[in-house]
C-alpha cells in the first residue's frame, strides 16, 4: 500500500474528510515525530496499540567492498527506527 492508497482508505472510513485532509494530518504526524526525536534522542514517540519510534545511535563503521575490494566508511549517526508492540507482532 503506497500513501495515496493509505489517504484514500482513511479518507473513505473517516465520514467528512477529503484525501487534502488526511494528508495534511499525516504530513504533521511524520513532522511531529521527527522533530521530537531530533530534540531529544532520548525521547520515545509511542503510537496506540501499533508501537513506537526511538532514535538508534548507530556507530561509525570502516570495511571493504565485496564488489570491487576498495574501503568504505561510514560515520556514526542517529537513526529513527520504529519498535512493534508484542500484542500487534502476530497477526
Amino acid at each position: 500500500m503506497n500513501k495515496d492508497m493509505l489517504l484514500k482508505e482513511i479518507a473513505n472510513r473517516i465520514e467528512g474528510a477529503t484525501k487534502s485532509d488526511i494528508n495534511v494530518v499525516l504530513d504533521t504526524f511524520e513532522d511531529v515525530i521527527f522533530d521530537t526525536l531530533k530534540a531529544d534522542s532520548s525521547e520515545k514517540v509511542k503510537f496506540g496499540k501499533l508501537g513506537a519510534f526511538s532514535v538508534k545511535a548507530v556507530p561509525a563503521k570502516d570495511g571493504i567492498s565485496a564488489i570491487n575490494g576498495k574501503p568504505w566508511h561510514t560515520d556514526a549517526h542517529n537513526e529513527i527506527k520504529f519498535t512493534m508492540s508484542k500484542t500487534n507482532k502476530n497477526i
